[in-house]
């Protein structure tokens, strides 16, 4: 049970802990984590998970990441060099998630496809080392039908009549 109390943040009661009140400093909540020690409740800040960009992303998605994560834009042929250090990788279309890459990604937990293929990524390497992989297979279904009605249009202009 959580009960707010001004000006302490939020105080932690529950049945094992008898009527005295454990404080913890608020954090945001993805800051927090709580280790119960009977009788004390210790609050810890933990880091923020280090996810990796190799391609450009647009900004309402980076800004998205940066709430939740460190984030570090990196270049293709420097990612071999960082990925050692990622918790997760979000990559585009060019850049190859293989068995190399993965060996040198000890913490890597999960790669995100940012578009709809996962031909550049291994999915049996990263389902061996118990990487999630994730995409976004519907992210261009606007585009794909609007590129698909343009052409229709532009055959429609261009194709000789059935009546000449």
């Amino acid at each position: 049970m959580m009960s707010e109390s001004a000006g302490f943040g939020k105080q932690l009661t529950t049945p094992a802990f008898p009527p005295a009140l454990r404080r913890i400093e608020q954090l945001p909540s993805h800051q927090v984590h709580l280790t119960i020690n009977y009788p004390f409740i210790m609050a810890k800040e933990m880091k923020k998970p280090l996810v990796l960009v190799s391609e450009p992303l647009d900004q309402p998605s980076i800004d998205y990441l940066q709430e939740h994560t460190e984030v570090r834009m990196v270049e293709i042929k420097d990612l071999p060099e960082h990925i050692g250090q990622a918790d997760g990788l979000i990559v585009r279309t060019y850049t190859q998630v293989n068995r190399e890459l993965l060996d040198r990604a000890p913490n890597l937990k999960v790669v995100g496809r940012a578009g709809v293929a996962l031909e550049n990524i291994d999915l049996h390497a990263c389902k061996a080392r118990g990487v999630q992989v994730v995409h976004t297979p519907e992210a261009n279904t606007l585009a794909v039908v609007d590129y698909t009605v343009r052409m229709i249009i532009c055959l429609l202009y261009t194709s000789p009549s059935p009546r000449d």
